[in-house]
């Protein structure tokens, strides 16, 4: 099992992490975040995706551009 980083107050694309989240079934660890553009949401997000860029925010400029 690898050794856990602390993403704690740090922002990755429009997400900024809040605290650490319950682990998913298989273990993998996930944070709450919360979205700083539209300011609305806050979900749990998976570390992974967080540091490799592949999650930057809840979904609202994907809706933004298709207006």
């Amino acid at each position: 099992m690898s050794k856990l980083i602390d993403l704690t107050g740090q922002d990755f694309g429009y997400w900024h992490v809040i605290e650490r989240a319950q682990n998913d079934k298989s273990g993998k660890a996930y944070w709450l975040c919360h979205c700083t553009l539209c300011d609305k949401t806050t979900k749990a997000v998976s570390g992974a995706h967080l540091r490799s860029g592949r999650s930057t925010s809840c979904g609202c400029t994907k809706m933004e551009k298709m207006k």
